[in-house]
């Protein structure tokens, strides 16, 4: 049975390698394609940290948003997810 497995994902590795991978190829070598790809890669990091501003301000158990308005801490979080929205 094993070795019906690893026939089968050989198989569709070479079908794969053959028939699709040129494809792949001319579709990545687009320039405008490559632009959009390289802006992503460059705003994840940012969307990366305001996704977890975003997690630490506004957590979604009940009793947290009493705790958090007693701290600075929170108000810190607060200010840095407003200030980082507020430019979209």
């Amino acid at each position: 049975m094993a070795e019906n497995k690893a026939g089968l994902l050989t198989k569709m590795t070479l079908f794969l390698e053959k028939y699709l991978m040129p494809i792949a190829g001319k579709i990545a070598e687009q320039k405008h394609l490559g632009a959009m790809r390289d802006g992503m890669l460059m705003a994840m990091p940012l969307l990366i940290v305001g996704s977890a501003f975003l997690i630490l301000g506004f957590v979604p158990i009940p009793g947290y948003s009493d705790f958090y308005g007693k701290n600075i801490w929170w108000c810190m979080v607060i200010k840095t997810y407003v200030t980082s929205w507020s430019y979209i």
